[in-house]
């Protein structure tokens, strides 16, 4: 999770630099975000995400807008967004991996 936090934090605010320098950028860099991350999972750790609740139904998520514009905005501003790939790819794959598997399949 802090590998997709970190990837998502360096695209805002790289993009937030190139968009609109006058913007702060304090709140979306890493730790702020992590922090941000942490309090919200909290707060909905009892709910189930419209996204997995797609994928339960079968229907199409919106992972291309989410992580996918991660993965698009990283390949413009060339901020490297290998971890949020992987998420797409195994989300529109479908597949499931468990704990154990995590550092296997995202290389760590």
């Amino acid at each position: 999770m802090h590998a997709v936090i970190r990837e998502v934090a360096g695209v805002i605010t790289a993009w937030l630099r190139e968009t609109n320098p006058a913007v702060p950028t304090a709140k979306f860099e890493f730790e702020n975000l992590k922090k941000t991350v942490y309090e919200v999972g909290e707060m909905v750790m009892q709910n189930i995400s419209s996204m997995r609740q797609d994928v339960l139904a079968g229907r199409k998520t919106e992972i291309d807008y989410i992580n996918g514009w991660v993965v698009k905005k990283g390949e413009e501003l060339n901020v490297d967004c290998l971890i949020n790939r992987k998420v797409v790819d195994l989300v529109k794959d479908g597949r499931k991996i468990n704990e154990d598997e995590i550092d296997d399949v995202f290389g760590f």
